[in-house]
């Protein structure tokens, strides 16, 4: 019996118990309501600019799949495309630190994928 008090008191110790004030709570929801937001907008912004910058020929074959943490993740669906890209990601990576400064971009990363269409089934 000894035991299982002590184990409580361990349990209680280590997991202090906390009240958040819903005050607390809704800084939090605006905090990250202006995060989604920010992302949303930049990541439109650097969708935008790829679309413009990108080579026509590698247009057919490199789709951007995400953006997070600085990272543009980019899929080309031939590893000769793949390859293609990393050669012009450094001019590619300038030319959109330009257009999109508030971005924070820093890398671009290639990924041998499938390239998806609006068209296709499974596409919103």
């Amino acid at each position: 019996m000894e035991n299982i008090h002590g184990l409580n008191n361990l349990i209680a110790f280590r997991r202090p118990r906390r009240k958040q004030s819903a005050e607390k709570i809704s800084e939090s929801l605006i905090g990250i309501k202006k995060n989604i937001a920010w992302k949303q907008s930049t990541s439109g912004a650097i969708f935008k600019a790829w679309n413009e910058i990108l080579p026509s020929l590698l247009k057919e074959h490199c789709q951007v799949s995400d953006f997070s943490r600085g990272v543009l993740l980019v899929r080309a669906d031939l590893p000769v495309y793949a390859a293609e890209l990393r050669m012009c990601s450094r001019e590619l990576l300038a030319e959109l630190k330009k257009q999109c400064p508030r971005s924070r971009i820093n890398l671009i990363k290639v990924e041998i994928g499938k390239i998806y269409t609006t068209g296709e089934k499974g596409v919103l």
